[in-house]
């Protein structure tokens, strides 16, 4: 075989042909070094080990995009996507193509996150004393629907234990919401004060009329009996 019949790569020394595309390894971007030096060295240690990786063996140019490729014979070198793309290989060049438009799209978009990041981490610092208000004004109320929860909790625990010795989803129901600071509201009102007053006498006793009375003087003025 000729000189001049020899594929590229073959006169490169880089095996013999036919030639077939490995995998890509891409170097982090510099950026991601002073924006997350964690993130930056944790992707250098994971780039693969099994070829020198940073230039060409076909034409020497520094890389950031290492197209690891292999020979027939079983050598792996690595190449650049321009290299790749004039060697006249149309499988290896299709390839690579594929491979560098979905990397360009990747940068694009590890570019517009940096880019969103970086503008909220300005927006912070020019907005440092609103967002500091912000944060304590949600903190105070927080703090403040505890506390109500926490007070209709207490008020409401006196039926806690007529509610729990009931059978049916609506007394847990209600039992439940209780417990979690809300109250019961409108026609549930009447139902658990004549559930509470059922559990001292029959519907029409003294004691019925004597539980439902001490029910109103509890809950009142959440009450509504009307």
């Amino acid at each position: 075989m000729t000189t001049e019949t020899l594929h590229p790569f073959e006169r490169s020394g880089l095996g013999v042909g036919p030639f077939r595309l490995l995998y890509v390894a891409s170097f982090p971007a510099p950026s991601m070094a002073e924006q997350n030096p964690e993130a930056y060295n944790n992707a250098l240690r994971a780039l693969p080990r099994d070829v020198p990786l940073g230039s060409c063996d076909h034409c020497g140019m520094c890389l950031m995009h290492n197209f690891v490729c292999q020979s027939s014979d079983g050598k792996k070198f690595v190449v650049g996507s321009d290299c790749a793309h004039k060697l006249g290989d149309k499988s290896l060049g299709d390839k690579v193509k594929v491979e560098v438009l979905r990397r360009q799209r990747m940068e694009r978009r590890a570019k517009a996150e940096a880019a969103r990041v970086a503008r909220r981490a300005k927006w912070l610092i020019d907005n440092a004393d609103k967002v500091k208000a912000q944060e304590e004004a949600r903190a105070k109320a927080a703090e403040a629907a505890k506390v109500a929860a926490q007070a209709v909790t207490e008020k409401w625990a006196f039926v806690l234990p007529v509610l729990d010795a009931q059978n049916g989803n609506f007394c847990s129901s209600i039992a439940q919401g209780i417990r979690d600071g809300i109250a019961p509201r409108g026609r549930a009102v009447e139902i658990v004060g004549s559930i509470y007053a059922k559990s001292a006498g029959r519907s029409g006793s003294k004691a019925y009329e004597v539980a439902i009375l001490e029910f109103e003087s509890k809950i009142e003025p959440d009450g509504d009996f009307t």
